[in-house]
């Protein structure tokens, strides 16, 4: 379950009536309940589990969050602590554990990261350096393969 993969093992496995339904406005079909756990189930492996927007800008203090969102929520404290590394260099650190939507402390443990969007037309590019376990680390540099941080633009990151 999020932000751990599953499978639909995960969530019971495949499901039988237990008699032909009757109303299909109250009784579910097992059938149909298969397909939306196997879909969710599915998704836990290659669905991004947090998004977060920052602006680099190292003149007013080097990296900032502009706005975060994840499959856990995005109240403030359950946003990733941004860090600047070195030239071009930068850290986002989601918590070790978050609290899902029944209650329950999950460990963060991320998988992979989609390409960085960098938010300018100056000739300004990203990619993700490295991926640990609730860490992303990516690089910023320009056209002449230079790292760099001076901003001000905003790069969003995806996560899986």
């Amino acid at each position: 379950m999020l932000p751990s993969v599953a499978t639909l093992d995960t969530y019971g496995g495949q499901l039988d009536n237990y008699r032909p339904v009757t109303d299909p406005k109250t009784d579910r079909d097992a059938a149909m309940m298969n397909e939306a756990l196997a879909d969710v189930a599915g998704l836990t492996n290659t669905g991004a589990r947090a998004w977060c927007r920052v602006t680099i800008n190292t003149t007013t203090g080097g990296m900032a969050i502009v706005a975060h969102r994840a499959v856990w929520g995005s109240a403030p404290g359950v946003a990733p602590t941004p860090a600047r590394s070195s030239q071009g260099i930068f850290t986002l650190t989601w918590p070790a554990t978050i609290t899902d939507a029944l209650g329950v402390s999950k460990s963060v443990s991320f998988i992979g990261a989609l390409p960085p969007n960098v938010r300018t037309t100056n000739g300004v590019y990203a990619n993700v350096s490295g991926i640990a376990v609730n860490v992303v680390t990516f690089a910023v540099w320009n056209q002449t393969a230079s790292l760099r941080d001076d901003g001000p633009y905003d790069v969003d990151i995806w996560v899986l």
